[in-house]
């Protein structure tokens, strides 16, 4: 139900962020040096980013926040929900902290153009440090097996839903840019840092989160993602703030799930409880289906 992508700190050639590596198990989380309860993601990102940690692991299932110095072992990384990354409500994403790529998508195989490089990395972060003189990088965890793609110029063709470690292929996108900025870009650049400056001292009151009304990239409002019936769990039109250029929904509506009864759902701690089904209909696992 969570995820997106990029936030964080901005530098002068590059945006220093957060970036999505895939979904796991939240018992497979690798043991970190630091642990929290968060409201979301970005809250995570943020408290392993001042731990001074290289990864972080937020689990939709609790809130779990786990900072640690490793991605884990590539063969516990599960299949997502989309080819946008979306970890279901059952597991973590996984974030590599301070780099300047960001997350493209996933695709079923790469175009490259220019210089390219491949390499067989131990972990995510080793390839993008092996892709640090490229504007692309790919990665695929291929029959159990890391294999990291460079090139100048590297897109993505035929998008698919993010590869589990054991599929026999599949590739994570990712861009970073290596052009020296234009004043034009350099006053963007300084609106952003003053938009994360904005958004670590927060839009609203901590027990409530800043998100985008519809497509509107200037205008949010403050919801309670953990009880909001609407909003559950997260923004449905994305989260308000530095990660707009990637924002996607993180939260359910409650209200409209098949076959519940008027009234007969709630949200609690971000999850939506169903408790009555319509006529014909019996509950069964928090779902509505259809009596025999």
């Amino acid at each position: 139900m969570i995820v997106p992508i990029i936030i964080a700190a901005l530098a002068i050639r590059s945006v220093e962020a957060a970036t999505y590596i895939g979904c796991v198990d939240p018992a497979n989380v690798p043991a970190g040096s630091s642990t929290t309860i968060s409201t979301d993601v970005n809250a995570c990102i943020n408290f392993c980013t001042t731990a001074s940690t290289t990864d972080a692991f937020y689990s939709n299932v609790d809130g779990m926040c786990t900072c640690t110095s490793s991605s884990g072992s590539f063969t516990i990384y599960e299949q997502a929900q989309d080819s946008g990354g979306t970890c279901s409500s059952d597991q973590a994403s996984a974030w590599i902290l301070n780099t300047p790529f960001g997350f493209s998508g996933c695709y079923s195989q790469t175009v490259s153009q220019g210089r390219t490089r491949t390499t067989f990395p131990s972990s995510p972060e080793g390839c993008l440090a092996n892709c640090a003189t490229y504007e692309g990088a790919a990665l695929s965890r291929s029959n159990n097996l890391l294999v990291c793609q460079c090139a100048d110029t590297l897109d993505g063709d035929g998008a698919e839903v993010c590869q589990p470690a054991s599929a026999s292929g599949g590739f994570y996108l990712y861009g970073q840019s290596l052009t020296e900025p234009t004043a034009l870009a350099r006053r963007q650049l300084r609106e952003r840092l003053r938009r994360a400056q904005i958004a670590r001292n927060q839009y609203c009151p901590s027990s409530l989160t800043a998100c985008m009304i519809g497509c509107d990239h200037e205008a949010f409002e403050c919801i309670d993602t953990q009880a909001d019936l609407e909003a559950c769990g997260g923004c449905m039109n994305g989260l308000y703030g530095p990660t707009v250029r990637n924002a996607i929904a993180t939260g359910v509506d409650c209200s409209a799930l098949p076959n519940v009864a008027l009234g007969g759902v709630t949200c609690t701690r971000g999850q939506c409880e169903v408790s009555a089904c319509k006529y014909g209909y019996a509950l069964v696992d928090n779902q509505c289906v259809r009596m025999l």
